[in-house]
């Protein structure tokens, strides 16, 4: 059986890449190369906080964490087209999802997190925060 944040990342994973229309992602630790016309693609990691497991006994206890996903977009066509692909992520991802794989359960407890559009030196960036839980059933 795998560990909890391995099938967590799995499932948020797979969730992303259900994004319609489809657009190119960067995943974790895995070979990308960026649309070199500047075209829009996604890219996205896990960050684990400390579990929660102030129960007694050693078999249950909660992970915390955070599906960060950034949406990265051509510079000077505004901001409409990455706010957009951003809106249907966190569609995704809406409050109250709770997948399920392998005895693991993650819960969606709270609406993800637009942050706004920033401008980089070659693209503009919209990040999003998914906060999860994570249960080891």
């Amino acid at each position: 059986m795998s560990s909890a944040i391995i099938v967590a990342k799995r499932l948020v994973e797979r969730k992303l890449n259900t994004l319609n229309p489809a657009v190119p992602t960067a995943w974790e630790n895995v070979s990308f190369t960026a649309p070199v016309d500047g075209s829009k693609y996604i890219k996205c990691s896990l960050s684990i906080s400390p579990p929660d497991d102030t129960c007694i006994g050693n078999d249950y206890y909660r992970e915390n964490a955070r599906f960060n996903i950034f949406v990265l977009d051509k510079l000077n066509i505004g901001t409409t087209g990455a706010l957009t692909t951003a809106e249907s992520i966190r569609g995704l991802f809406s409050k109250g999802l709770t997948m399920e794989e392998e005895g693991i359960r993650v819960h969606i407890l709270t609406t993800p997190h637009i942050a706004g559009a920033v401008v980089t030196s070659d693209r503009l960036l919209v990040p999003i925060s998914v906060n999860i839980m994570i249960e080891n059933m």
